[in-house]
């Protein structure tokens, strides 16, 4: 039995070979699957030899399997996997080959931008902009938009910005957020009331508002947060909240993002998230015609 088991932006492949003596055993390990699968993992059976039995059918009915192939050698019929992708399948791995592909150009365009910005090569593009479409753009390329909460009034003054520097900023927050909101250990809940037990997701919220000549966009998560002695030192090239987590980038993207912002005549600070967590906040200049 195959099982398949993703996890965001990451997933696991466990692999279980042998043999399952013993129709209670068959029986044990067919539940385990259909237990799996009511979780969201995907589970995959290889094979199951039923020997006629109806209760073995019947657990092995709404399970996928792997199709068998024919090998004929020697006047002799043998069955075999058939271990090509459904077009299923090869949507979903190509879809992970792109997401992959779009994680590498971040990791190489971090630092070619802190590059462009020691050397004071950026030179913003600057007009009126409104947050709610920077945010909405932003969004679109987060796999994972439908954590983030967005209150954003389009009503709002424009602010004088570079549209696709603030669009890479916005969006480089909110997936910092979205990946550091996981580091708080998960609690189990029952959402519905059903006694189905789901496992909760952090969401991230997006709010903007403004105050005197600026408009304000708050990021916030709730994940453990930086201590409050170096939050001054979250926008520091290569500092990763403490370094609790060594797998996600050389931590160049909040730097880049407040380099931006710099170049855009904004500010860029960090709070923490009442509750625990960390928010990060974009303050940009009205732009003078919104104002009136």
């Amino acid at each position: 039995m195959d099982e398949k088991k993703t996890a965001g932006k990451r997933g696991e492949l466990r692999v279980y070979l042998g043999a399952a003596p013993g129709v209670g055993k068959t029986f044990a390990m067919l539940g385990e699957a259909h237990r799996r699968r009511e979780r969201g993992i995907d589970v995959v059976v290889g094979f199951v030899e039923t020997h006629g039995r109806a209760k073995t059918a019947e657990l092995l009915d709404g399970l996928e399997i792997v199709p068998r192939g024919q090998i004929h050698h020697h006047g002799v019929d043998f069955t075999d996997p058939e271990l090509r992708l459904s077009t299923e399948d090869t949507a979903e791995l190509m879809a992970t080959v792109e997401e992959s592909a779009d994680r590498l150009t971040g990791l190489v365009g971090n630092p070619l931008d802190s590059s462009r910005l020691a050397a004071d090569a950026v030179t913003p593009q600057l007009r009126p902009v409104g947050y709610d479409e920077v945010v909405a753009a932003a969004l679109s390329g987060i796999d994972e938009r439908r954590l983030v909460s967005v209150d954003v009034d389009e009503r709002l003054p424009r602010v004088l910005a570079d549209i696709g520097l603030l669009e890479r900023v916005v969006a480089n927050v909110i997936d910092n957020a979205l990946r550091h909101g996981r580091l708080r250990p998960r609690r189990p809940i029952d959402v519905d009331g059903d006694g189905h037990v789901a496992v909760d997701e952090p969401e991230i919220a997006v709010r903007a508002s403004t105050h005197g000549d600026h408009v304000e966009l708050r990021v916030a998560d709730h994940g453990p947060g930086p201590h409050k002695k170096v939050l001054d030192s979250v926008f520091t090239p290569f500092q990763r909240l403490g370094d609790c987590d060594a797998t996600t980038g050389i931590g160049l993207g909040p730097s880049v993002a407040k380099g931006f912002v710099k170049a855009t005549g904004g500010t860029i600070t960090a709070e923490d998230t009442p509750g625990g967590g960390l928010t990060i906040v974009i303050s940009l200049p009205v732009h003078e015609e919104s104002a009136v």
